[in-house]
């Protein structure tokens, strides 16, 4: 599989594909980033940040500081449109195809690896009904989650309409459930669409389960 150099922005928090994420970058060695990839519609690497800050000084333990998966993201859009050296500009991303480290490489001037491509398991015609019910599954899962959290004074608010390709529809439901960065992580990691949503089912019903024992207990 092709190995590829990739300019690498790491977050506290995770990308997934498909998922729209507002940035504001300012720090010299981001910009200079998107200055190399060219500004709006380039594209470059996002992963988690396990420890320390995100725009703070790179940590060599890259092993430990730095998920080793992650997407790559496209700048759909960026104000101002045109970057000047040093100049902090929003930019709108959404994650793409996921990727594998394969190398670490020096941060000079941001952070850089080596990378190869990791594709999902395709779906089959044998699978995909198997796969539309896990999908309905998990929407139902969450949908008994939001009305507990409702019960708490809260919400998860509507959840999204999931697109008919059930690869993007696990992606999707992801990225509407409120869990935590790594648990994100571990589902960004999952090898194909039904370990994705099994994962995303257990972790929704165990995070349900927890708030209702919160709420007989309070």
């Amino acid at each position: 599989m092709t190995i590829q150099e990739l300019g690498l922005f790491p977050l506290s928090a995770v990308l997934l594909p498909t998922m729209l994420v507002p940035l504001n970058v300012f720090e010299p060695r981001y910009l200079s980033l998107l200055s190399d990839i060219g500004g709006a519609d380039g594209r470059f690497g996002v992963v988690l940040l396990r420890r320390g800050s995100e725009v703070g000084p790179s940590d060599p333990d890259y092993g430990q500081a730095r998920s080793s998966v992650g997407p790559t993201a496209r700048i759909l859009d960026m104000r101002p449109a045109k970057n000047h050296a040093n100049e902090p500009c929003q930019i709108l991303i959404v994650g793409e195809e996921r990727f594998r480290v394969s190398d670490w490489l020096a941060d000079n001037p941001y952070p850089r690896a080596a990378v190869q491509a990791w594709p999902e398991e395709s779906a089959t015609a044998n699978n995909l009904a198997v796969l539309s019910d896990q999908v309905s599954a998990v929407r139902s899962e969450l949908d008994r989650l939001n009305d507990v959290i409702q019960r708490m004074g809260q919400s998860l608010g509507p959840l999204p309409e999931t697109d008919h390709d059930v690869t993007i529809a696990s992606y999707q439901l992801c990225a509407a459930a409120p869990l935590q960065a790594h648990d994100k992580q571990r589902l960004l990691e999952s090898p194909g669409v039904d370990d994705r949503l099994c994962l995303l089912r257990s972790l929704v019903s165990d995070l349900r389960r927890l708030f209702e024992m919160q709420l007989d207990l309070g």
